[in-house]
């Protein structure tokens, strides 16, 4: 099941914050995670689309081997423990 918005959006295009879990939509739609950013101050966020992962800090997207764990887990159950060899 595609996960919604935590203000009820439907949308492709879905971010979980990774300091609080809280998912909300991306900002090409209402842009809830850019405003779950700045009122909490939560920098990173995933993307449940493809996995991306982004930094509210520098306007980037980011890559570190810290992060390869959780983007190996996002990526096992978004698509099966075993879709990868996991």
């Amino acid at each position: 099941a595609q996960p919604v918005c935590s203000h009820g959006c439907e949308s492709p295009e879905q971010w979980v914050c990774l300091q609080c879990g809280e998912v909300n939509c991306g900002r090409y739609l209402n842009a809830h995670s850019l405003a779950h950013h700045g009122a909490t101050g939560h920098a990173t966020a995933a993307s449940l689309a493809d996995l991306s992962v982004h930094c509210y800090l520098c306007h980037g997207y980011v890559e570190h081997p810290r992060l390869v764990p959780l983007v190996e887990r996002l990526r096992a159950l978004k698509f099966g423990e075993d879709a990868f060899g996991g």
